[in-house]
């Protein structure tokens, strides 16, 4: 998985994002790198007795592998976030009724962020797979704090219903781990890879 293979081209490989999270596009850019954006449209269905860590590196496998088999001498990424507690995962809620009872599940607890990703060489060649997490501790909300706050639409594309980086950030008591494995890219997992192809793919 460290073995890279060289590019006969002799020049560094486009790099897409296959996400149209916002949230990872920002950490990205923010770590420097120009980057186009491709959707992967995959199923997300959890597979049966399939664990919360498993679940997200498979969805970012498979996120980045839908749009690189399409491709040639491209860089792609793949992620996923997951949000658990006590074992049960909180994806993005669908209604404000059900982001209502992810936040007052939240409330007052801790619980675990889970972000993958997978980095492929296309169309099918993985550099690195893999996760990290981050623990996020809630303080205690009302019922009229939630309310207000999931009335704003800012929960309702967010895995557990809140936004670090935003409004549900009010709503943090503590976190350990890194902010962008909560907002959704292990970026200082991932960059260490990213470099060193660049650099590799530069010198060939």
């Amino acid at each position: 998985m460290n073995d890279f293979p060289r590019l006969h081209s002799g020049h560094i490989p486009r790099l897409i994002l296959a996400s149209a999270s916002p949230r990872r596009k920002d950490i990205l850019a923010n770590a420097g790198y120009v980057f186009q954006i491709a959707l992967a449209d995959i199923d997300e269905t959890p597979h049966v007795n399939e664990n919360p860590k498993k679940l997200a590196l498979r969805l970012a496998l498979d996120k980045a592998l839908f749009v690189s088999k399409k491709l040639k001498n491209t860089l792609v990424i793949g992620a996923d976030t997951l949000v658990v507690l006590e074992n049960k995962i909180f994806g993005k809620p669908t209604t404000q009724k059900e982001a209502c009872a992810f936040l007052e599940a939240l409330s007052g607890k801790t619980h675990t962020v889970i972000s993958a990703y997978a980095l492929i060489l296309a169309p099918t060649q993985i550099i690195s797979h893999d996760y990290d997490k981050a623990s996020v501790s809630f303080h205690q909300l009302t019922k009229l704090q939630i309310k207000k706050y999931v009335k704003t639409g800012e929960p309702m594309d967010k895995a557990g219903a809140y936004a670090y980086q935003g409004k549900g950030l009010k709503f943090i008591k503590e976190i350990k781990g890194a902010p962008e494995t909560i907002i959704g890219l292990p970026v200082a997992k991932l960059k260490p890879h990213l470099e060193k192809w660049m650099k590799k793919d530069h010198n060939s």
